[in-house]
């Protein structure tokens, strides 16, 4: 990331913040948790309306353009940026019925044969 060490620390701490106060919780709890990205998420939405609010924040602090922004953005989300996980809502098969699953085991697709499978294939009339 670009600017100091001390500018890259406070933005880190600002940006982990802004983050944990988005699922109700602090920027302790995020350090007493080991690995806590890998623990907490966000759900898209959530995550949209963070990076509004820190584009702008990074572009101020490092005083780049909004690509480059972007790019040290990214960069925050691969290491210390919360996962994105929206839950999936699970409905009552009498609310919406549909198809069960016995009757779609005929839409399963074969795998593919992998390379060796192939050329296994291709030579076994040959060694025997």
């Amino acid at each position: 990331m670009a600017g100091t060490d001390k500018q890259r620390e406070a933005i880190n701490r600002k940006l982990v913040t802004m983050q944990m106060e988005m699922i109700g919780l602090t920027y302790e709890d995020a350090m007493n948790t080991p690995e806590f990205w890998r623990i907490y998420s966000l759900t898209t939405e959530q995550t949209e309306e963070w990076r509004k609010k820190a584009l702008p924040l990074i572009r101020k602090t490092f005083k780049v353009n909004k690509s480059r922004g972007e790019m040290i953005m990214a960069t925050f989300e691969v290491s210390l940026g919360l996962r994105i996980y929206d839950p999936v809502e699970v409905v009552e098969h009498d609310v919406c019925p549909g198809p069960h699953l016995e009757d779609l085991v005929h839409l399963k697709r074969k795998p593919k044969p992998t390379f060796w499978q192939k050329v296994q294939k291709f030579f076994v009339g040959y060694y025997q």
